[in-house]
């Protein structure tokens, strides 16, 4: 018997509700659930640590940012994750709130399929020693810190140099992240199920600005050559670290995926459509 569960972005007046019929339906099914005693879902804000281990399907009720946050805490597991907008956006939702229903019918019936996509795995390192590591299904952004004030890096691509930059930052993004903050800075959209890095300055001062496209299996270096407390390194724009000077930030593929029940009427480029060219962000 399957384990199902839930994440709900609560701040959202509907997704109560819509969780609670979720479960309502689940539960005629005899679908097995893994839930907090008072509520129809965890939350990504909660404080205590959710186990997810062990959960064949994960049903999520938010926008992208608790989409991204409900990867994080699947850790690397293969559970795929059904998502319904309840957000502005939605890149990564597979339905919006008043298709749930209906979608779930489908899911229950088992009449969908599994989109993998990549992760990255960043590091920082300082004096040789890896502090900080995460990982990310959008992008990772070294960005200023301190207002109107650009910062200075040096990139290389398997060890070979690309460029040294003044910018206001620059983005490693995955094919996923093509729509998000990759996409505002001139970066190209790319299907999401796709293998590759893009990697996307911001504003630079100086000629080369253009995106670059690299395999995933690249090792992408940057060198922070900035005052001490002058950058952050950004994680799924959720994750912040204070960079300092000499820092090296270190990208390559993560051997975590993250997985997406897709249905058969899915297109990727209809949702680009709706979201993009209909001004929903």
């Amino acid at each position: 018997m399957k384990l199902f569960s839930l994440i709900v972005n609560y701040k959202n007046k509907n997704s109560h509700a819509l969780a609670e019929n979720i479960i309502k339906r689940l539960r005629r099914e005899q679908i097995n659930l893994l839930l907090p005693p008072d509520r129809p879902g965890f939350s990504t804000h909660d404080k205590t640590p959710i186990d997810l281990s062990g959960v064949d399907m994960l049903i999520v009720l938010g926008g992208d940012g608790t989409i991204l946050a409900s990867s994080k805490l699947l850790a690397g597991q293969d559970t795929p994750i059904f998502a319904i907008n309840m957000g502005q956006v939605g890149f990564l939702s597979e339905v919006e709130p008043d298709e749930a229903m209906d979608a779930l019918e489908v899911l229950i019936r088992g009449e969908y399929y599994i989109e993998k996509r990549i992760k990255l795995n960043g590091n920082v390192i300082r004096n040789g020693q890896i502090i900080e590591s995460q990982h990310s299904l959008n992008d990772f952004i070294i960005s200023n810190n301190i207002f109107s004030r650009t910062i200075m890096f040096d990139v290389f691509c398997n060890n070979q140099q690309v460029s040294d930059y003044r910018a206001d930052g620059i983005i490693i993004a995955t094919p996923t992240g093509s729509t998000a903050y990759s996409l505002s800075a001139g970066g190209p959209i790319a299907t999401p199920s796709m293998d590759f890095m893009i990697i996307t300055p911001v504003c630079t001062h100086g000629f080369f600005s253009r995106p670059l496209i690299v395999p995933s299996d690249a090792v992408v270096d940057i060198f922070y050559r900035s005052k001490s407390g002058t950058g952050n390194f950004v994680c799924d724009g959720q994750n912040h670290f204070l960079l300092e000077q000499n820092d090296l930030i270190r990208i390559v593929r993560s051997e975590q995926t993250a997985n997406f029940v897709r249905f058969n009427d899915y297109s990727f480029f209809k949702t680009v459509k709706s979201k993009l060219l209909k001004g929903k962000m």
